[in-house]
């Protein structure tokens, strides 16, 4: 495969960024949260139909009215921190949330009634910690499954990667369906940028590298540079992705964004390996609501519903974005991402046990690359599990 350039080095590393939050995503995932999100999505989806016209204005509405539940959430439940620290943030959340709102040309009366309506249907105090977590990614994940298969597709389409395995003439997955994807996909990882910069700015956790016992020096230098390039950019602005008006347009918004993420590759920085990575997700995902189907079986030729396996459900859905891809790689990968997998589940339950959301939410993805105040046992598990990938 060809070496990729810079421009495709960075949407790479946007996959890995939305591969993550789909991981986080699934693997959090319960019955409690499909009753809660159900409930919430459909208010929505309502005030939205009432307030905007045009399929992605409609998306963008939902987006916008979810940030608001997200700053309930984050000044009306969480724990303080201090005085100061609170009142701070809370203004600089409530100016960025008023600012996409009049940039959109929504009115912002309109907003707050809707976004009462919505608190009422479904009060701040009814959503759990594990529900309240990172919801605004959740709820993206539960409208549209796995995000990163819509983003990659959209990418072939634009021309932007190549892939020999991708068919778009196979595809059945209709246009309005990624294009209404891929638009709230490009809002979430803005509205990261934001969550991401506000949390680091008044929840500064101090890091020290210990010189004599760098075990992956690139690795440290690789983040230095990538999370000092974000950092750089903080206060710089840049055209939202609703504004954008040119394929040149877009691209120059998806470096920048992925610039302003500050993140390093988890998963992979190879195009290579993303049909696989995202075919092992859809299999987690049909075994988990397929128990009493087998996950993997050698044999093609079934004779039963029953016998189906779960890793033929996955190829199927592949199949569906145009996307060719072995049952055996499938498996294959699985078994390469179960433990990271794994390793994350146990991390987010952490989190929502010690109620890490809101104002105590932290940027625990860049744990997963290198974070030099993680615990001996955690470096060792993640060592274990990426040595994997």
């Amino acid at each position: 495969m060809p070496k990729l350039n810079d421009f495709q080095n960075s949407t790479v590393r946007l996959l890995d960024y939305l591969y993550f939050h789909d991981v986080v995503a699934m693997q959090g995932f319960s019955e409690e949260k499909l009753s809660i999100y159900s409930k919430l999505l459909a208010t929505i989806d309502s005030l939205a139909y009432r307030r905007s016209e045009g399929v992605l204005i409609r998306e963008h509405y939902k987006h916008l009215l979810l940030i608001g539940v997200d700053f309930e959430l984050t000044f009306g439940k969480g724990k303080l921190i201090e005085d100061d620290i609170y009142v701070q943030m809370q203004e600089k959340y409530r100016a960025y949330l008023i600012q996409q709102i009049e940039f959109v040309g929504f009115k912002i009366d309109h907003y707050k009634q809707d976004l009462n309506e919505i608190l009422i249907q479904t009060p701040i105090q009814s959503i759990t910690s594990a529900a309240a977590f990172k919801i605004v990614s959740q709820v993206l994940y539960f409208e549209y499954d796995n995000i990163t298969i819509g983003v990659l597709s959209k990418f072939l389409d634009f021309n932007f990667l190549i892939l020999a395995k991708y068919q778009k003439k196979n595809k059945v997955i209709n246009d309005s369906f990624l294009n209404k994807l891929f638009y709230r996909a490009m809002l979430f990882l803005e509205f990261e940028v934001f969550k991401n910069n506000l949390i680091a700015e008044y929840s500064f956790e101090e890091q020290t590298i210990n010189l004599n016992a760098l075990e992956d020096y690139e690795k440290v230098a690789a983040a230095i540079k990538a999370r000092g390039k974000a950092n750089s950019l903080k206060g710089i602005e840049y055209k939202g992705f609703h504004t954008l008006k040119t394929k040149n347009d877009l691209k120059k918004f998806l470096i920048n964004i992925e610039e302003r993420l500050g993140h390093n590759p988890i998963f992979s920085d190879s195009l290579a390996n993303w049909i696989a990575l995202i075919s092992a997700w859809h299999l987690i995902l049909k075994k988990g609501n397929n128990l009493d189907k087998p996950l993997f079986k050698e044999s093609p030729q079934y004779i039963l519903d029953s016998d189906i396996s779960c890793t033929k459900l996955a190829r199927k859905k592949l199949a569906d974005f145009g996307f060719s891809v072995s049952e055996k790689t499938i498996f294959d990968c699985y078994d390469r991402v179960y433990d990271i997998y794994t390793l994350i589940r146990i991390t987010v339950e952490c989190l929502v046990e010690e109620k890490m959301y809101g104002m105590n939410e932290r940027v625990f993805i860049h744990d997963f690359y290198y974070n030099p105040n993680s615990n001996a046992f955690f470096k060792k598990q993640l060592q274990a599990a990426k040595a994997k990938l």
